[in-house]
């Protein structure tokens, strides 16, 4: 896993990348022209076609199923390892449309299986700070969602000519744990597994939104169904992830932690670190970023609970939202 940069991180870790600039390149003017392309279905296996069956199948139950004749594209607005998100217009507003381009290396199989369980997370939640669902197209394999026309929390904070007063930053804190405090009290809990700064998205309001459920899961319910194997990005990863150990939400509490020190500093975490260097420190030596002595004491210790190498000490996201709103801003 390679290394997250000094603007957005990779195409492979980030999933999906947002551009500061929305001009087409030549690239992205070949992607719009071939939007409707679909190579990889020609190279499905067994396993693959039945995954892509229960995918558009899932899209016509669930009412998700649209026209891409529908959908009006204006840019390619990020791109990545599994899917290129193009701006476009849907009866008159402005959407994000997340097409699905390849396994990214991977089994096509696997990739699909994530494709719906995103769609299937997002048809069922609603929230005002959780992306939303608008529709969904079979040919080609797209999701369509609201659009955040701000990009990503990471390429806002570390983008130093946008102006963002700590109140509006703090507030942006409560938005990602109000959608998280969501998420873990559905029934079974939703684990989102894969939380970091790229996953949030800001709107022209500057509402924070999670989104990007591929890798989200529910809780395991029993003893034989725990939860183990990593998945997430190593800079933003729990140690028990890290580890291949079972993990409840908790692991989404040590994300968090590491989210609100990035919103606090407008740093990256572990900034100029190998994953490998990072998977040492976080385990080896239970290093976690440093914390500027500028940092509010509240807002210190809350980062520090939340970050703690024992799940246990981790408080819970309502505990979190609560802290949060009643912090002075």
């Amino acid at each position: 896993m390679p290394p997250v940069d000094n603007l957005v991180g990779s195409a492979q870790q980030a999933g999906v990348e947002f551009a500061r600039d929305e001009a087409v390149q030549p690239e992205h003017q070949f992607a719009m022209q071939m939007a409707r392309a679909q190579p990889w279905k020609e190279r499905l296996t067994p396993g693959g076609k039945q995954a892509y069956m229960d995918l558009v199948s899932f899209f016509s139950a669930s009412g998700l199923m649209m026209s891409f004749d529908d959908l009006q594209l204006r840019a390619v607005i990020g791109s990545g390892a599994f899917a290129t998100v193009f701006r476009a217009i849907y009866r008159k507003r402005d959407v994000a449309v997340k097409k699905l381009m390849g396994g990214g290396g991977g089994p096509m199989e696997k990739t699909l299986r994530d494709f719906k369980t995103e769609a299937a997370l997002l048809s069922r939640l609603r929230h005002r700070n959780i992306i939303a669902p608008i529709g969904a197209t079979a040919d080609p394999v797209t999701i369509v969602m609201e659009y955040c026309s701000r990009g990503n929390l990471m390429m806002l904070l570390n983008d130093t000519a946008i102006d963002l007063p700590w109140p509006r930053r703090l507030r942006m804190c409560v938005d990602v744990a109000a959608g998280m405090r969501y998420l873990h009290t559905q029934n079974p809990v939703i684990i989102h597994r894969d939380l970091k700064s790229l996953n949030v998205l800001v709107d022209d309001n500057w509402v924070s939104k999670v989104t990007d459920f591929g890798l989200s899961r529910f809780k395991a319910t029993s003893e034989s169904e725990k939860m183990t194997g990593q998945a997430g990005t190593y800079h933003w990863m729990s140690p028990e992830v890290i580890n291949s150990q079972h993990y409840t939400e908790k692991a989404d509490v040590f994300s968090f932690g590491i989210i609100m020190w990035e919103v606090y500093t407008r740093s990256i975490p572990y900034d100029g670190m190998q994953p490998v260097q990072v998977v040492a420190a976080v385990l080896g030596r239970r290093e976690r970023p440093r914390i500027p002595a500028t940092c509010p004491p509240i807002l210190a210790a809350l980062i520090q609970q939340c970050w703690s190498h024992d799940p246990a000490v981790r408080p819970a996201f309502d505990e979190i939202h609560a802290r949060l709103e009643a912090m002075p801003s």
